[in-house]
């Protein structure tokens, strides 16, 4: 699973760089919200919070990289702060011993809360 939506984020977020003649790749402003609901809604939590935990945390993980990804780029048009939802999902993931590259979501989410307190 965690190679599997390592991988499908990349293929998400090669924009331009990489041809999508067919036109599956949805644009950023369409995954922007989705993850907005899902961090940012009672109705995406709770349907994450019904989700096994495995599953709850790399959605969530990467719902924040895709809020990251826009807010970057001028385009986080609901002003979602992310910033109080890294700390939390950290140390869940800190916890979970069942996830394969947690040392890597750790020290990326560790990156972006360094990210948004030089921001503030």
């Amino acid at each position: 699973l965690e190679m599997n939506m390592d991988l499908f984020y990349k293929w998400l977020m090669l924009g331009n760089r990489c041809p999508d003649s067919e036109g599956i790749r949805p644009p950023l402003e369409v995954l922007y919200d989705y993850a907005g609901f899902f961090l940012n809604t009672i109705g995406g939590r709770a349907y994450l919070f019904r989700r096994p935990l495995k599953l709850r945390l790399l959605c969530t993980y990467y719902s924040l990289l895709i809020i990251h990804e826009a807010d970057k780029k001028g385009e986080n048009s609901y002003g979602i702060d992310i910033f109080p939802m890294i700390d939390p999902l950290a140390k869940e993931i800190t916890v979970y011993s069942d996830l394969q590259f947690r040392e890597e979501y750790v020290k990326n989410l560790d990156q972006l809360e360094r990210y948004y307190i030089q921001k503030r």
